[in-house]
């Protein structure tokens, strides 16, 4: 009687010796019987995901312009109700608020996204009309999954340059238990609470913020959810105060988590256009996607990045 074992055996045995994941091998395309040639029976390009993953940095469209700029408006000093000085009256002053420094934020370099295919080239090496159809549709997905992969890194590296070079520093241990999740999400809510004040930074006025994104690197946000969350004896109250997201990196920065104003970083599209060109002699059609973007990073919110 066959068991089990004995069909896990065969099974091994067979696969031990299959053909599986290889280049094509000329030789096992030759029929041993017919001499005939094996024909290919399917042809799979599995559709990978390429996302950007971080939409709520997206600006509106500025097509017109070459920079954005950025200013501050300080507030009113109240002053007592007369016009009179020194038992005189004098006419009404012009007040007005005073504007703090202005920054400007240049659009980046255009770059191009393109892809080529032949007309009569490549149907010779798919077995159907629908599979060259698969084909040429895929080469326009990868245009599509290179742009959002593209504003993806252009996002993760701003925000990564905005840690560097904007805002502030907090240094606290990296979470990596329940001890170190818990000072964290406590740094977090303190952080949250002093910003959604108005507040004087230095020389500037900052109001208070509505609501804030808390981006972490790859990792963390397992700590905090399974070693600080599970173990907690009032989770609600650990609960972080702003929307979570988790990034893989943040360019190059050496940040792993960032406390961010949801005005205070934006990538602004002000070129996305298609075009098709087409090569009648040497047998091709070519589309690009012609993309220029304009970074922006407020120097009038807040911006807190955390380090070890």
């Amino acid at each position: 009687m066959a068991k089990i074992s004995n069909i896990k055996t065969f099974v091994g045995t067979v696969l031990a010796n299959a053909h599986i994941a290889e280049a094509f091998d000329e030789d096992l395309a030759i029929n041993s019987t017919t001499g005939l040639v094996e024909k290919c029976m399917d042809q799979i390009c599995l559709n990978q995901l390429y996302e950007d993953k971080l939409p709520e940095l997206d600006g509106d469209e500025k097509e017109f312009g070459a920079y954005i700029e950025e200013y501050a408006m300080g507030l009113l000093v109240p002053r007592a109700a007369t016009n009179l000085v020194d038992g005189q009256e004098y006419a009404t002053p012009y007040i007005a608020p005073a504007l703090q420094d202005a920054f400007c934020s240049w659009r980046l370099p255009e770059y191009i996204v393109a892809g080529s295919t032949s007309y009569s080239k490549y149907k010779s090496s798919m077995k159907s009309a629908e599979a060259y159809s698969a084909y040429v549709g895929n080469i326009v997905k990868q245009m599509v999954d290179s742009y959002n992969q593209m504003r993806f890194e252009e996002k993760k590296s701003l925000l990564g340059w905005a840690a560097d070079n904007v805002g502030t520093t907090t240094t606290i241990a990296k979470p990596v238990d329940d001890l170190t999740g818990e000072a964290f999400i406590k740094q977090i809510k303190n952080a949250v609470e002093e910003a959604s004040f108005a507040r004087d930074v230095g020389n500037v006025t900052l109001g208070g913020a509505e609501s804030f994104t808390l981006y972490l690197t790859k990792g963390i946000k397992s700590v905090l959810d399974v070693d600080t969350l599970a173990g907690a004896i009032n989770e609600a109250r650990l609960v972080l105060p702003c929307t979570v997201k988790v990034v893989d990196d943040l360019g190059t920065s050496s940040a792993y988590a960032m406390l961010v104003d949801n005005r205070a970083i934006k990538l602004f599209p002000n070129r996305n256009e298609v075009g098709t060109d087409v090569n009648a002699y040497h047998d091709f059609v070519t589309t690009s996607r012609h993309v220029i973007d304009t970074p922006f990073v407020s120097k009038y919110a807040t911006i807190i990045k955390f380090v070890e």
